[in-house]
């Protein structure tokens, strides 16, 4: 059984079910060790938050991180592929492609990027060049879902690492993030002096995190709460979470009065902190995974792609006839 909830026109579905539990073996494989590159997770104490003036939060801060906590979830894939390139198509936002080259290139493997031909390549887009052996391909395309398919079949066809949409449905990338809550939790216990989180808050798309997070810290959090921004959720993707119903779509920016005190993403988890600053209670905890770059920043990283031709015609396949550039 489950329960429906709708409102500004969203309809989610809950069961109160984590579908990364749904194998024999699935705890103890998340349970494991990966040898990570980056830095522990950093909790800060916030003791002005908007209205609130009489109460403390904390703040588990990646976006520190030049990829935000995708960082970790791609080292997690990246540590556990055998495959010398990995692929994803990416979108004209968000920091996975980022993530993914940082993770890539640290660990001597290149990232190719197949994305939906535009007139100008994103600042997303352009991002992922801060780091060696990144190539951007470009198809024409109407949907989405069929970039992924061909790109899918091409890394098949290839020896490529093809990773999911959105980084969901990975275990290795559910493993990492489970791993990253562990320590935050230690980090939070040091800092707080308590032993357990009355709550833990993130704002969600695919609910890969705020399941992992039930895993990593599991009981030693009184409850979860979710903000979906992106679309609409269906059963076993947020698991125990307590959802929140926001009134923006995901397109839309948080209103200034709203954001943060510290930098965040203006679509995305800027959105879930008028909730969680309004309604979670003493030393609390939320999860910021990244933030948006600065306008000084934005502008060199559109300097950073080499020349290309990002608008083909219809029907031109160079994108897949080739394999990926050998690693220099």
């Amino acid at each position: 059984m489950g329960s429906i909830v709708k409102g500004h026109g969203w309809t989610h579905e809950l069961d109160g079910k984590n579908k990364d539990l749904s194998s024999v073996n699935a705890e103890s494989y998340f349970e494991r060790e990966i040898e990570s590159s980056l830095p522990d997770p950093v909790i800060e104490k916030v003791e002005w938050c908007g209205s609130n003036l009489d109460k403390t939060l904390y703040v588990w801060r990646d976006d520190k991180l030049i990829g935000g906590l995708k960082s970790r979830a791609c080292e997690g894939l990246v540590l556990g592929t055998q495959a010398t390139h990995l692929a994803y198509v990416s979108q004209h936002t968000g920091a996975a492609p980022t993530a993914l080259a940082e993770a890539a290139s640290k660990h001597g493997k290149g990232t190719v990027l197949f994305s939906a031909c535009r007139s100008k390549m994103t600042v997303a887009q352009c991002r992922p060049f801060l780091f060696p052996n990144v190539e951007q391909r470009w198809y024409r395309i109407v949907r989405m879902p069929m970039l992924n398919r061909k790109t899918e079949k091409w890394c098949k066809d290839y020896g490529v690492e093809f990773v999911r949409p959105g980084l969901a449905d990975t275990p290795l990338v559910t493993a990492a993030i489970a791993q990253a809550a562990r320590k935050a939790l230690q980090s939070y216990r040091e800092l707080s002096g308590r032993e357990t989180i009355p709550q833990v808050w993130c704002v969600s798309s695919t609910g890969t995190l705020t399941r992992a997070l039930q895993i990593g810290i599991a009981k030693e959090a009184d409850s979860y709460h979710v903000v979906p921004v992106a679309r609409n959720m269906k059963k076993g993707e947020l698991g125990e979470s307590n959802i929140h119903i926001e009134p923006l779509k995901f397109d839309q920016l948080e209103q200034r009065h709203n954001l943060p005190p510290f930098p965040s993403v203006a679509n995305y988890d800027a959105k879930g902190w008028k909730h969680f600053n309004e309604q979670a209670p003493e030393d609390s905890l939320f999860v910021n995974v990244g933030a948006d770059p600065s306008p000084s920043d934005a502008a060199k990283y559109l300097t950073l792609p080499p020349s290309q031709e990002s608008w083909l015609e219809w029907n031109d396949e160079r994108a897949f006839e080739q394999p990926p550039k050998p690693i220099q």
